[in-house]
């Protein structure tokens, strides 16, 4: 049987989504668990690999097992033991060639932020610049210059990649409350490589703060030889916000 599921956790507590010899991860979490519910060797296949301390409010995989037991049951008993920064959301049955990776149709990623007073509360949750003196304008300029099809080679530290680095990014909406100096980032695409949505949001961060400028972003982006950004947003305010499921391939 195969079975796609949706997880959501917290990452702060993890090395990322990969499994990683030594560290807490969540496929090594997840693996470890459902091997036991289901009494065999589990290997699932995640629909992408989160950095460490990225969250996931639905981060889609998939697996198969010969259990008989169903659904629901899996669900239950797996969430009985899984650590409390990971949820089995959901199992539905899938038909083979069916893949958590590679039938990725779409994704939305979201990047949560405050440029006010630090709220203790909110550590790691969401990026806390403790910087009021944010230029919403400037910020969205900048995050605009990604909508489309780009070269994005200087905003991964990817060493190669079998599309040269282009990369189509669909839609950015961007909400900002600028009494309660918060704000909210959805990037929807089907393929993101390593951190390029934190080397977006550092370059818009940059801006933000006068350290750059909006029109220059074009040129930063298309640079050759080949030079990747120096500043990448932090992991705190990353969250894999949605995956849906099609035709099409995913990294």
């Amino acid at each position: 049987m195969r079975y796609l599921g949706f997880l959501s956790y917290r990452g702060t507590g993890f090395y990322g989504f990969e499994r990683q010899k030594e560290k807490r991860s969540i496929q090594g979490v997840v693996e470890e668990v459902l091997s036991q519910v289901c009494g065999e060797n589990i290997k699932i296949h995640g629909a992408g690999r989160t950095d460490s301390g990225v969250h996931a409010l639905s981060q889609g995989f998939s697996f198969d097992t010969s259990s008989p037991l169903p659904k629901e049951k899996i669900v239950y008993a797996a969430n009985r033991l899984l650590p409390d920064d990971i949820l089995l959301k959901s199992l539905e049955k899938k038909d083979p060639p069916f893949d958590g990776r590679h039938s990725v149709s779409g994704k939305v990623y979201e990047y949560r932020f405050s440029y006010g007073q630090k709220d203790p509360f909110e550590v790691g949750l969401l990026t806390q610049l403790q910087r009021p003196d944010f230029d919403v304008a400037a910020f969205r300029e900048c995050l605009s210059c990604f909508v489309g099809t780009h070269d994005f080679s200087n905003l991964t530290n990817k060493k190669d990649d079998k599309d040269n680095f282009i990369r189509t990014i669909d839609s950015i909406k961007t909400t900002v409350d600028e009494k309660a100096k918060k704000g909210v980032v959805l990037f929807s695409g089907v393929h993101f490589m390593t951190y390029q949505v934190r080397f977006m949001m550092g370059l818009a961060f940059q801006c933000a703060y006068h350290q750059k400028n909006p029109e220059d972003i074009p040129a930063l982006m298309n640079e050759k030889p080949r030079r990747i950004l120096s500043y990448k947003a932090p992991a705190d305010g990353l969250y894999l916000k949605e995956v849906t499921y099609g035709s099409g391939e995913d990294d």
